[in-house]
């Protein structure tokens, strides 16, 4: 790793570009990702400034996001059909557009998971917030979890987003542990506590972000 560090930008983002997703691929498998996002802003195309540590990449949903092979640090969306995911430029709490998803499950046992590693320091304390407006009819409905990226322990949650017709913005607080290399930020649906728990409706996101 010292190695590379020593190497000029430009050859580490072209003549040795290879050697360093080989290098970066080595550090995801062993769980060190504070290097892997280091390298990964070294080669991308992408802003250096994208995969800085503590920050959501493409935090505002201005970009589009990938559905094939995306990097560890970018958005990720499980395969799925419920619910659908697209952009809306029509409702947005800052930039261009914001992520809208539409639900219409009668049992509600199908959820793609939305989903972003960020690398961040260990012993430090974070706030996440994010905006949301939501037409959902659904009990119990959806949050946001920040899961510890090396062992998948859940550090904390928002609390369950609700139909709120304005842009509102919810939030919570953790602080990782001495082993946290990196935290898993996750949309996930929440346990009706019933055998069937439908959810239909429309929710929005924007301006995710790490403080």
């Amino acid at each position: 790793f010292e190695i590379w560090n020593a190497l000029p930008a430009e050859d580490k983002r072209n003549t040795f570009k290879n050697n360093g997703e080989e290098l970066y691929n080595q550090f995801i498998t062993e769980k060190k990702f504070r290097a892997a996002a280091q390298i990964l802003s070294q080669i991308s195309d992408v802003e250096t400034s994208n995969f800085a540590f503590g920050k959501i990449n493409n935090s505002g949903f201005e970009d589009d996001i990938k559905t094939q092979n995306p990097s560890l640090f970018e958005w990720s969306l499980a395969d799925g059909g419920e619910p659908q995911i697209a952009f809306s430029d029509s409702q947005k709490h800052g930039g261009n557009r914001s992520l809208f998803m539409i639900f219409n499950s009668a049992d509600g046992r199908t959820f793609r998971r939305v989903s972003q590693n960020v690398a961040v320091e260990a012993n430090k304390t974070f706030e996440f917030s994010a905006f949301y407006k939501s037409e959902l009819k659904a009990q119990n409905t959806l949050r946001w979890e920040i899961v510890d990226a090396s062992d998948g322990k859940v550090l904390a949650s928002t609390e369950n987003l609700s139909a709120v017709s304005d842009w509102t913005n919810t939030k919570t607080k953790f602080t990782t542990l001495p082993t946290t290399e990196a935290v898993i930020i996750q949309l996930v649906r929440t346990n009706c506590g019933g055998m069937v728990c439908p959810i239909s409706g429309k929710i929005w996101f924007d301006d995710l972000s790490l403080n």
